[in-house]
């Protein structure tokens, strides 16, 4: 009927260990509760379970798990018992290392887990995993080497079933899924610090699925790095978003219904989302990560939610101007100030002198009347700019630092930030500088080896037409030497008119030779590519060619060129080969 654990220690540190410490299956109507206090359980298994729940019994058991310690253990708790009478609680316990996490599918009754501390977890399953009826998940400290956060779907009444996320910290360092999933049925998700820090290839930062009714408000949603975008709305009809603010790379946005938006003010425009959101830089401690340092932009920017009173760490919010994400308190120092972002539009774009903008901003209370801002391209500091002026609390200035030459091919690494504002130290460092990386598409001649090249090999020249792409006709002059050889494929910006060319500087083809065991020069789904007065040799005595051009190819041109490969096996020196009545104009001479 009742059992109860408590002060004990479970050693599960065992290759045996299929299954776990605590195995209970209630077997009767009248199972009522099963307790867990001020346990320790440990494991180096990724197999072990500190606790199994199986219940199958229509019972109102009640479960409590409260001031546990869980190192690399889990809580599975599963069963078909229909008794919305039972409840479950799962409250300030610590789960550490590869496995830790809790695990709840199909519980008939209330569910609350809230103030855990979750860290350091490896394993890529996500680490709450709620299928319930009724639950709140509430001021959970969660910060995952790899992985998903928290994953909450419906239990046995998908039209009834209602889930609060609200108050939680989730940072993922490498994520592959979504921090927070909210699968089907209706959910509240507010007043969440969701940090991203690098992404996979799948998922955003935040998942709503839902099908009936789910409100996301007063979160902040932040991802620093992957192509993934902030949020994806599975039914944008269904839901209800508003009041966040969030950060991510340019390009990409978020997904409603299957449409992807690639900017915040295009993906207000078309799902109606939004409309008192913010997108910009937060200011967040390293730790621990939901503080709120030196963004006065947060303060009083939120909407009130009925129910929810106090943030992560029970602090009683405004009641009716609340600061959006997990904590309330906003640091606020008497002198602040920072670097918010570049004024820039794209981070790839074709070569050219462009004007060099960032944009500066009074994070204090006082006026900021003066600072010094420092800047630095890849690496190499450049000229202090002394900022002079008045600019109120919360204002910013457009700061033109003058035109830069873009180089085609390169890649460039901005930092710029602020010191001494209004000439004293600044005590809040974490607004003080943006960054952002930007890269210049190919147009016209480049050099390639020898003395002051403007690509040191062909590889470089491979790896800046894959990154990079191109935006006008491109020429590579070869100077004399041996070189490895490449593959050029799909290029950004190839076409019938913008076409690459591949010669040696010399005009003398025995000069410069492109070389390789396996195909010394292969293109696929290319246009224009011409090749003259160069040498290919194909090493090996096997199936490869010395120049090898295929895969919906058009106007190939080979002029002046020497083939040369071993004799013995193997397919010919050149190879041109026309798929489809598209392809093909090639010219050899």
């Amino acid at each position: 009927k009742n059992i109860t654990f408590e002060k004990l220690t479970f050693n599960l540190n065992s290759s045996l260990m299929e299954f776990c410490g605590i195995y209970i299956q209630p077997n009767s109507v009248n199972s009522d509760g099963i307790e867990l206090f001020n346990n320790a359980f440990m494991s180096d298994s990724v197999k072990g379970q500190a606790l199994t729940v199986e219940n199958n019994v229509p019972c109102p058991i009640k479960i409590k798990i409260k001031n546990n310690r869980f190192l690399g253990t889990n809580i599975l708790i599963y069963g078909n018992n229909p008794d919305t009478a039972a409840s479950l609680q799962i409250n300030s316990n610590v789960f550490q290392g590869n496995a830790a996490g809790i695990h709840v599918y199909t519980f008939p009754g209330k569910v609350n887990v809230s103030d855990n501390h979750i860290t350091d977890t490896l394993t890529l399953a996500p680490k709450v995993v709620m299928i319930v009826n009724a639950g709140i998940i509430e001021r959970n400290y969660i910060h995952l080497k790899s992985g998903s956060g928290i994953r909450v779907g419906p239990g046995f009444n998908l039209s009834t079933s209602y889930v609060q996320v609200i108050n939680n910290y989730v940072q993922v360092d490498s994520s592959h899924f979504p921090a927070i999933t909210i699968a089907g049925g209706k959910g509240l998700i507010a007043f969440n610090t969701i940090r991203i820090n690098s992404y996979g290839n799948y998922g955003s930062a935040l998942q709503v699925e839902a099908t009936t009714t789910s409100i996301v408000k007063n979160n902040i949603i932040i991802s620093r790095g992957g192509p993934r975008g902030l949020i994806d709305v599975i039914d944008k009809s269904s839901s209800i978003v508003d009041y966040n603010r969030y950060e991510g790379v340019p390009g990409i946005f978020g997904k409603a219904d299957t449409t992807m938006y690639p900017s915040f003010s295009v993906w207000k425009l078309a799902t109606g989302f939004d409309a008192h959101s913010q997108f910009q830089k937060t200011n967040l401690a390293d730790h621990p990560g939901y503080k709120i340092v030196g963004d006065p932009d947060l303060k009083n920017s939120g909407t009130p939610i009925p129910g929810i009173s106090t943030d992560i760490e029970k602090l009683g919010r405004n009641s009716l101007t609340p600061t959006i994400g997990a904590s309330e308190p906003v640091l606020i120092e008497q002198n602040d100030a920072g670097i918010t972002s570049m004024l820039i539009n794209e981070t790839i774009f074709c070569t050219q002198t462009r004007p060099i903008k960032f944009l500066l901003k009074n994070f204090g209370i006082q006026p900021l009347k003066k600072a010094v801002l420092k800047w630095v391209i890849n690496g190499v500091p450049q000229a202090d700019f002394n900022f002079s002026g008045n600019l109120s609390s919360g204002d910013s200035a457009v700061i033109d630092f003058g035109p830069f030459n873009f180089k085609g091919g390169k890649s460039y690494f901005f930092e710029c930030f602020s010191t001494l504002p209004n000439g004293v130290k600044d005590n809040s460092n974490l607004n003080d500088t943006s960054r952002i990386l930007l890269k210049a598409r190919l147009k016209g001649i480049y050099t390639v080896g020898g003395g002051a090249p403007d690509c040191d090999s062909l590889k470089e020249v491979e790896g800046a037409l894959t990154e990079m792409g191109m935006c006008a006709p491109v020429t590579f002059n070869l100077r004399n030497g041996t070189y490895t050889g490449i593959k050029i494929n799909n290029i950004f910006g190839n076409s019938e008119i913008n076409g690459i060319t591949f010669q040696s500087e010399s005009l003398d083809s025995s000069k410069v030779t492109i070389e390789d065991d396996g195909n010394s020069f292969y293109v696929s789904n290319a246009r224009s590519i011409r090749f003259n007065k160069l040498a290919f040799l194909q090493k090996s005595p096997f199936d490869y060619y010395s120049l090898r051009a295929e895969v919906h190819t058009r106007n190939i041109e080979v002029t002046s060129c020497i083939f040369d490969k071993p004799t013995g096996l193997g397919y010919a020196s050149l190879n041109l080969i026309a798929e489809d009545s598209l392809d093909g104009n090639y010219l050899v001479k």
